[in-house]
């Protein structure tokens, strides 16, 4: 856990099996491979620029990890739908399988970058037993 932490965007642990591994390494191309279009999504005073992949909040650039980034800009296109930890595992991670602690850890992480507040967030919500969600701001 330590490692996602520090900005690792995934980690196997021992024994692992080599389907795991290739699966996991599958995922990590998928997600490094060129959009198809750049698209710059906005809430407010945050802005996520996929083509540059940099993100802005008071015009002031964010020091996101590349998984951080990732689930700020697939929140940013679904806001308003509670996502549950194992679909945000699939959806942003692309592993069907896994640790959902590691979701909780970049939300915590991203939290802390992107709200005010981060212990009375406004953007991105708990739902309660489901998991999180995204809100518009429109400041």
């Amino acid at each position: 856990m330590i490692g996602l932490e520090m900005g690792a965007d995934d980690y196997v642990t021992k024994p692992f099996s080599p389907r795991e591994l290739v699966l996991r390494i599958r995922s990590v191309l998928r997600r490094s491979a060129p959009t198809a279009e750049p698209t710059v999504l906005r809430d407010g005073d945050l802005t996520a620029d996929t083509g540059r992949r940099c993100a802005h909040l008071g015009g002031e650039p964010l020091a996101l990890t590349v998984r951080e980034f990732d689930l700020l800009v697939f929140l940013l296109r679904h806001p308003a739908k509670a996502w549950s930890r194992a679909e945000l595992l699939d959806k942003v991670w692309g592993w069907q399988f896994g640790d959902q602690s590691t979701v909780t850890v970049h939300v915590r992480r991203l939290r802390e970058k992107i709200e005010k507040d981060p212990a009375e967030p406004r953007r991105i919500l708990t739902a309660w037993g489901v998991g999180y969600r995204y809100e518009r701001t429109h400041d």
